[in-house]
């Protein structure tokens, strides 16, 4: 069972006070960002008694990732909010722990390509011996081997860093603690993994037309859940005069819900099911059960495409026809979607609301949403010349950025067009109490056999057995090389 960080009364007092406004991008290339101390800052009990002399802490980052809030710092305010807190909560720890935040960040500009490139920049900056970096946020999905040839500091040996406390993802980290070691740690400093978590949003209109309850008491009541969520998008499912429902741009069909093409991984993992756990005996691999063969079963169902239960692709929000533009243009009652998908909606006509993903059955004790498997995570270079000092800096940065940030965030998130009301809003926080990954797909254990499955779900076969059987021995090997590594 996952944690709850923050009573929701509490939530909700430091929401409501919260207003927003838009921000900005930065510059195209590779720049450094360094801020200037305000002149008034607030002391805090927790704040180590440290004087660090100026020194400058440097942070690898990109400079933007789609429309996923990546930002560590700016160098000056903007009136947008978000950036605002970002740059205040900066402000505040330099000056009370004498140091300058100086962000080096990278363009992003294509898929995969630019991931590695930030990986290898750690890696090469590391085997050249240069203290080049004090930390950086990286995307080990896109090259895992990172985490385990040497380059990164086992972040469980810096004192300094309280990975237990609120302020950092704590479901999601643990799950990255291989015997004992932990290399990549995720928390309220930067909020791309939060970002990236699926979510579901559902045109509150379109429910209305249909005198259909919204699904909000059904996840206080514990009934969310696959079946329930296909009993909905069933009902909301509507030719409207087509032929059919293949997708015609000046049609009028109406399909259940718009999804991204991964979405059937976030679903299996929203279900509880895990392919790799930790046992009495070290780890169990889990490729197939009478539990994932239902679980699949159900989300086949969600993703028939034929029966206008779901129109599904990989579209951007520069592509009409894509989902979340199907979705936008009121042609689905339900989006499949991550969080930072939210800003898009500022102008919707339509009010909207979010739900988490639904669970398998009613059995299951919590909601768990998925954060993306290529969602940035701290990093530590072993070139680092003082530990002790680099914890003490992410420590307070990460910690103020809970207090002072995290409800701006929020703010950000929910107060959109549509998505202002206090349901929503506890529902935003129950996505954020209960999201995680599942490190062995992040590292290359499980990848391609989830990526499999997907592949089956969306056409329409019933093939898990075979596919388990196939992948076992490749899976089985996989996962010995990597806690091989981790010893």
């Amino acid at each position: 069972m996952f944690n709850k960080y923050i009573t929701a009364t509490l939530f909700l007092a430091i929401l409501m006070s919260v207003i927003t406004s838009c921000g900005g991008e930065g510059t195209q290339d590779i720049t450094t960002q360094t801020g200037t101390p305000l002149d008034e800052t607030a002391e805090a009990s927790w704040i180590p008694d440290a004087n660090y002399g100026g020194y400058k802490f440097r942070v690898l980052n990109f400079e933007s990732y789609f429309n996923q809030y990546v930002k560590i710092d700016l160098a000056e305010q903007s009136g947008d909010m978000l950036d605002d807190a970002v740059y205040k909560r900066n402000r505040k720890i330099e000056q009370a722990l004498n140091f300058t935040l100086e962000q080096v960040l990278m363009p992003y500009t294509q898929w995969q390509t630019d991931q590695i490139a930030l990986l290898d920049r750690v890696t090469n900056s590391v085997m050249a011996g240069d203290d080049e970096y004090d930390a950086a946020y990286i995307q080990p999905y896109f090259k895992p081997a990172i985490l385990t040839e040497g380059s990164l500091v086992d972040l469980n040996t810096i004192p300094e860093l309280r990975l237990d406390e609120i302020w950092w993802d704590r479901a999601l980290n643990s799950s990255f603690n291989i015997n004992n070691k932990q290399y990549v740690a995720t928390g309220a400093l930067q909020f791309m993994p939060l970002d990236s978590v699926w979510v579901l949003l559902f045109n509150e209109n379109k429910l209305d037309d249909l005198k259909i309850e919204y699904p909000y008491q059904l996840v206080r009541d514990g009934k969310w859940t696959l079946d329930k969520f296909y009993e909905y998008a069933q009902k909301c499912t509507n030719l409207n005069g087509d032929e059919s429902f293949k997708w015609n741009a000046s049609g009028n069909s109406v399909y259940g819900i718009a999804g991204h093409t991964s979405i059937p991984g976030a679903m299996i993992y929203s279900s509880g099911y895990r392919f790799v756990e930790p046992d009495k005996d070290g780890y169990k691999v889990q490729l197939s059960s009478e539990k994932l063969i239902e679980t699949l079963t159900k989300i086949t169902k969600l993703f028939d495409e034929k029966s206008g239960i779901i129109h599904v692709d990989n579209g951007t929000g520069d592509d009409p026809s894509g989902y979340l533009n199907v979705f936008r243009n009121r042609r689905s009652a339900f989006l499949t979607a991550q969080m930072s998908v939210l800003s898009e909606y500022r102008d919707m006509e339509d009010s909207y609301g979010l739900v988490p993903l639904p669970k398998y059955d009613e059995e299951q004790e919590d909601y768990i949403s998925q954060a993306g498997v290529s969602a940035q995570m701290l990093v530590i270079p072993v070139t680092v010349k003082d530990l002790s000092r680099t914890g003490n800096i992410i420590e307070a940065l990460t910690h103020e950025s809970y207090d002072s940030v995290m409800p701006v965030y929020y703010g950000v998130r929910v107060e959109q067009k549509g998505l202002r009301n206090e349901d929503s809003i506890e529902m935003l926080q129950l996505v954020r109490d209960n999201y995680g990954l599942e490190s062995a797909q992040v590292l290359g254990v499980t990848s391609d056999y989830i990526n499999a499955l997907t592949n089956m779900v969306q056409k329409q076969k019933s093939n898990a057995a075979s596919l388990a059987a196939s992948n076992e021995a490749t899976v089985r090997a996989k996962l010995d090389e990597l806690l091989k590594n981790f010893e």
